[in-house]
């Protein structure tokens, strides 16, 4: 049976891949730092491991000897975002690398400036302006000196169920004047089920490199609060939407992503408009 392991198997995405790793067949072995996992529902092997610590890297993989390594950890705010998202993801590479195992290492669209004018594809140059986008733009340079065999794979926001922080967010802002969504703000929203699904399908390709795994839909935030409000039946005419507020410091305004490249190695990746619910 083959094994899988899953840096991050708690958060929103990880336990998806969990999940969904389970359901394939694999062995999975997943880490948690913060939050507890549920060991006995999950029916993975759960080890707590903490990423800022090279040691501990090492440690995990060795142990679990792996023959697929999905990274999903992230932090992306305060001072452990840049080694988690940065330094650690070179750690976890160099890891996989030597135990052999394919690397499919998640990213972010906000490795862009959003200042092209069109949906950013793979070969485009990065520019991050915020804290965030750098430490993972630095994550994907340190992966692909690690592993060349790895998928980086760049994504946008993720949504999907009830507690996802999407979905949190828009329930936070009906009928509220506090929270304003941009409507000048572009992004390619993506299920967590389909992200699941087309990471560990990646997992089982050969394909190596930079690839943009995102919904097929290109929405500004405005729009996509509003259908995940009427998604969730709540009325999306108590949202308030506004252009960014420079006030806020420096965001991209246009982060889509060109998932051509995804697509034609057959990965299912509808829009939010055109997901099946």
């Amino acid at each position: 049976m083959p094994t899988l392991l899953v840096f991050g198997g708690t958060g929103f995405l990880g336990r998806r891949l969990v999940a969904g790793g389970l359901t394939r067949g694999f062995d999975v072995t997943a880490t948690h730092h913060t939050t507890t996992p549920d060991v006995e529902a999950s029916g993975a092997t759960w080890t707590r491991c903490d990423i800022t610590e090279r040691q501990e890297v090492g440690s995990v993989v060795n142990d679990a000897q792996p023959d697929v390594v999905i990274n999903a950890a992230y932090v992306q705010r305060g001072p452990a975002s840049d080694v988690v998202c940065g330094t650690a993801a070179g750690w976890i590479a160099e890891s996989a690398e030597r135990a052999s195992a394919k690397l499919v290492h998640v990213s972010t669209d906000l490795v862009f400036d959003g200042e092209l004018g069109r949906s950013y594809a793979e070969a485009d140059a990065p520019a991050p302006l915020s804290g965030y986008g750098g430490a993972k733009l630095r994550g994907e340079q340190l992966v692909a000196a690690a592993a060349p065999t790895a998928v980086v794979a760049r994504t946008s926001l993720i949504y999907g169920d009830p507690s996802g922080p999407q979905e949190k967010l828009t329930a936070q802002a009906i009928g509220s004047d506090k929270i304003a969504f941009f409507t000048d703000e572009w992004r390619s929203p993506v299920h967590v089920e389909d992200l699941a699904a087309a990471l560990l399908d990646l997992s089982a390709t050969t394909f190596a490199g930079i690839l943009h795994v995102a919904g097929s839909d290109r929405l500004n935030r405005f729009e996509f609060a509003k259908l995940l409000a009427t998604n969730n039946g709540n009325d999306p005419n108590q949202l308030v939407g506004k252009p960014q507020d420079p006030s806020l410091g420096p965001r991209p305004k246009d982060v889509s992503l060109n998932i051509e490249k995804a697509l034609a190695l057959g990965l299912n990746l509808p829009g939010a408009r055109r997901h099946k619910r």
